[in-house]
């Protein structure tokens, strides 16, 4: 076949490189489009770039065939089919920022292109290669902005759009094999192209996984201490619902042989305030990490910071001679902004980058796509990209690789925060759970556990009981997944030379109450929370676990074990919780009761007092399970007498760290308080 001489006379032209030239950076944008995703990121999984790329490549080649197929059946020119391909990904993706690039540079070629040449003026091949060109990379244009931020079906009108006027414009036979074939054969495409695929492959040996630089210290004579917090787990995890298995078996054959206590009660249903009273030894209100009071005249946008004065369980260990590392896959509280990292050598509680990587891709983009992907029994781009937080296997996996490191640098202090439980609840088989449940149709019909909420707080909907019976199916679901990796790290661990505490921060309502997750109340689904203590060497000692009863006797049963300083501090009546901002409606002997202001709770068998600052206690008999039945109005003197006991010990702490506001919080961190459910 002859070559076209149109072509040949054309080649040299000036606009003929310059679309040239811009074709090949818009095919080129899209090859390197992963990788510009993923060096964007932090601490990515190797098997990450090779799943998107697989993603990537399928989509391509689907393109790719569909315009060799026009090329073949209504004889359009190969450089329409090239051209499809960046043109339907701009279309589909709603991504505002990176295809920008080939938009504007597609908007430059049709300035500079002669109006003659749209007008079917010149040769043939010229008024093809300029109307291909513009109108591939023009149409994107209208999928930009806040338009289409999220992608929709509108992108996939847009995208019919544009293939009716490609056929409508080019809609005449090609007899160019040759030239679009040494145009596609680019020597300047192949070579991008390769470095593209030759960046992926190496991508982890440039940027392994984030390095652990630990400093040089006089190392210290006491023993290990590791802490593993199991974020939102409540004392079902190791005795079972109802009378089913438990779903963490490993703990709770481990708890059988170790000192446990089935329901500690949690210093508060929230994140923040349970960890800083875990690394002070102080109650709530007293180190000050806490949710603003409803009264605040000047509250910060999410929460209180720990302050800099207090001192925590890191430092005095660091002070001590303790290398002490924290992983953590709460990325929410658990940010360094709110004070938690104090004293720790290294301090992991970054974000899941695999997801946010995810995120930017085609399937998270294009909402029918999405809808498809989403009613598949798996996660497409895989397990690791498939939930906002680093899951269990991901923080493990960290943990042991530093574990390698610290034998050689004893004694060390290793808290691990495991954070799967917490809702959105996305165990690894969630995708077989809710194809295969019938209470799980309002989350297939796409409204989110946070939806369900508000719907339940403000009296429009109730849970039903396949519903109710869905969640929990998803939270025991994710016990399971996160009891197989703390077995892993238990097995890593030097059980001989190593205090190990295994503790939840704190409950999660699964329906109790009219309520769905946590932070909402002090009943007991919501701060009841499984406690195991494993000490170095064979039994237990009877003075090292007499009187743990909570947060703070753990923290003093570190330092006590370790050789340190207990602090002096007022004794508790019994064992207290605290919940700031408390204004969610909360069902009770059929009325609903409005929570207006902070609560706080003092449990001392046979009672358990929850103390409302706004005038209404409730008082319950602990052999009342389900804590329905408010008998405050039948024993007042009693419900007196446990409210001044508990405003005579918090009252007694002098001296103790303030509050710190964060006031300029960034977009960023708003997005990841959102993202994990802690902003509404």
């Amino acid at each position: 076949m002859e070559i076209d001489t149109d072509y040949l006379e054309y080649k040299n032209r000036k606009v003929f490189k310059l679309a040239k030239a811009s074709l090949n950076l818009a095919v080129a944008l899209f090859l390197i489009e992963g990788l510009a995703m993923v060096t964007r990121f932090k601490a990515i999984p190797v098997e990450l770039p090779f799943r998107l790329l697989a993603c990537h490549l399928a989509i391509t080649i689907v393109f790719f065939v569909l315009g060799i197929g026009l090329h073949y059946l209504m004889r359009l020119p190969v450089p329409v089919c090239i051209a499809t391909i960046p043109a339907f990904m701009i279309l589909l993706s709603g991504d505002r920022t990176f295809y920008t690039v080939p938009a504007m540079v597609g908007t430059v070629i049709l300035l500079l292109v002669p109006v003659n040449s749209l007008k079917f003026f010149g040769s043939p091949s010229e008024m093809r290669f300029r109307t291909s060109i513009g109108i591939a990379v023009l149409a994107a244009l209208p999928a930009k902005g806040s338009l289409l931020e999220k992608g929709g079906w509108l992108n996939v009108a847009i995208a019919a759009i544009w293939l009716i006027c490609v056929l409508y414009f080019l809609g005449v036979e090609s007899r160019h094999w040759e030239t679009s074939k040494k145009l596609l054969l680019d020597r300047g495409i192949a070579v991008i192209s390769g470095i593209f695929f030759l960046a992926i492959l190496t991508w982890g040996i440039l940027f392994p996984d984030a390095r652990v630089d630990l400093p040089d210290r006089v190392p210290g004579t006491g023993p290990n201490v590791a802490i593993i917090m199991i974020d939102t787990v409540r004392p079902e995890g190791l005795s079972g619902f109802e009378g089913q298995n438990p779903p963490m078996l490993n703990l709770a054959n481990f708890a059988a042989d170790h000192f446990s206590i089935n329901r500690m009660i949690a210093p508060s249903p929230s994140s923040l305030p349970s960890h800083a009273t875990l690394f002070t030894g102080l109650p709530s209100s007293i180190h000050g990490a806490h949710k603003p009071s409803p009264d605040d005249p000047d509250p910060p946008v999410y929460a209180y910071s720990l302050d800099k004065d207090a001192l925590t369980l890191a430092e005095r260990l660091s002070a001590a001679g303790y290398l002490t590392i924290a992983i953590s896959g709460n990325y929410g509280p658990l940010h360094p902004r709110f004070g938690l990292n104090q004293g720790f050598d290294y301090y992991d509680a970054e974000r899941n980058w695999a997801y946010r990587a995810a995120e930017k891709t085609l399937l998270h983009r294009c909402l029918p796509i999405r809808r498809l992907c989403e009613t598949l029994p798996f996660p497409v781009l895989g397990y690791d990209s498939s939930t906002p937080y680093r899951h269990a296997g991901q923080i493990t996996d960290k943990a042991l690789s530093i574990l390698k490191r610290l034998k050689a640098r004893e004694p060390f202090f290793l808290f691990i925060n495991l954070f799967d439980v917490h809702s959105p609840y996305l165990p690894p088989d969630y995708w077989r759970i809710r194809c295969g449940n019938p209470g799980s149709a309002w989350i297939n019909d796409g409204e989110p556990i946070p939806a369900r909420q508000v719907q339940l707080l403000n009296g429009e909907k109730d849970l039903t009981d396949s519903e109710a019976g869905f969640l929990r199916e998803l939270f025991s679901s994710e016990m399971r997944f996160v009891d197989q990796h703390i077995q892993r790290i238990l097995e890593t661990l030097d059980s001989d030379n190593t205090l190990i505490i295994i503790v939840a921060d704190h409950g999660e309502s699964l329906g109790e109450h009219g309520l769905l997750k946590h932070s909402n109340t002090l009943f007991r689904e919501e701060v009841e929370v499984p406690c195991i203590v494993s000490f170095p060497g064979p039994g237990i000692d009877p003075e090292l676990v007499s009187g743990i009863t909570g947060f703070a006797e753990l923290h003093d049963l570190v330092l006590k074990y370790t050789g340190l300083t207990i602090p002096v501090r007022p004794e508790a009546p019994g064992a207290v919780s605290e919940v700031f901002s408390a204004k969610h409606p909360v069902e009770l002997n059929s009325s609903r009761l409005i929570f207006t202001g902070d609560l706080k709770s003092l449990s001392r068998d046979p009672w358990k007092l929850i103390w409302q600052s706004g005038g209404r206690h409730q008082l319950f008999n602990m052999k009342d399970a389900g804590e329905l039945l408010d008998v405050a109005d039948v024993h007042p003197e009693i419900a007196s007498e446990m409210a001044k006991e508990l405003d005579t010990y918090l009252s007694s702490f002098t001296d103790q760290p303030g509050q710190t506001g964060l006031k300029d919080i960034s977009a960023g961190e708003l997005d990841a308080l959102r993202t994990l459910g802690y902003i509404e």
